[in-house]
C-alpha cells in the first residue's frame, strides 16, 4: 500500500489547516491560529487503490527563514503551494516560495498550486482564477481552486497529486512500501 507524506505551504491565513483538517475529517474548522507544525493522516483510495496520505500543515509566517521547516521539507514527498484568492499579498508570495522549495527539493519536485477560499464572492476576489492558471502554467504545476469551507475538491487535490506522485516515483509500477512495515516512523500524524 502507498504511504504518501504532504505537506501545505503558505503563508498564515491562507487556510492551511483548514485545509488539512476538511481533507482528513471533512470538517471546516473555524478561528484555529496554528503556531506549531501539525500532521494528520487519512486512507485514500486513488484509482482502485489505497493509500495513506500524511499531510503536514507548515505553521509561520516567516516559513523560508526556518531550518527545522527544511528538515520536514526535505522528508516530504509531494507539496501544495497555498494562497487565498481573497488575498492578493499571498499569490504575490508565492514565487518567493516556489523558489524556496526549489531550492530545497529540486526542480523536479511534485507538487501543485492551490488557490483557496474559492467559495468567496467575485467580490470579495483579489485573485483571478486565470491568474492562478497563468502562474501554474509558469511554474509547470497543476492547479485547482479549492474551499476548505465546503470542501470543493479538497480531496480531489489529493488525489491528483497521489497520482502525481505515483508517475514520478523511481519505480512507477509498485507500490512504495510503508514507512511503518520498514520499522521507522517520522513525526507524530493523527491517524483516522
Amino acid at each position: 500500500m502507498d504511504e504518501w507524506h504532504t505537506i501545505l505551504i503558505g503563508v498564515d491565513g491562507v487556510g492551511r489547516t483548514a485545509l488539512a483538517v476538511q481533507f482528513a475529517f471533512d470538517f471546516f474548522v473555524t478561528g484555529y491560529n496554528s503556531t506549531l507544525d501539525a500532521c494528520y493522516r487519512k486512507q485514500l483510495v486513488v484509482d482502485d487503490a489505497v493509500c495513506f496520505v500524511d499531510v503536514l500543515d507548515q505553521a509561520g509566517e516567516d516559513i523560508t527563514d526556518a531550518s527545522l521547516r527544511e528538515q520536514f521539507i526535505r522528508r516530504g514527498q509531494g507539496f501544495f503551494l497555498v494562497y487565498s484568492v481573497t488575498s492578493r499579498s499571498s499569490f504575490s508570495r508565492l514565487e518567493e516560495l516556489w523558489q524556496w522549495l526549489q531550492r530545497i527539493r529540486g526542480e523536479n519536485t511534485p507538487f501543485m498550486l492551490l488557490g483557496n477560499k474559492c467559495d468567496f464572492g467575485a467580490s470579495d476576489r483579489a485573485v483571478s482564477t486565470e491568474e492562478g492558471a497563468a502562474l501554474a502554467r509558469q511554474f509547470g504545476c497543476p492547479f485547482l481552486e479549492v474551499s476548505a469551507k465546503t470542501g470543493m475538491n479538497v480531496e480531489r487535490a489529493f488525489s491528483d497529486l497521489v497520482r502525481l506522485l505515483r508517475q514520478n516515483r523511481p519505480d512507477a509500477t509498485a507500490p512504495q512500501e510503508s514507512s511503518q512495515r520498514k520499522g521507522k516512523r517520522k513525526g507524530k500524524c493523527i491517524v483516522f
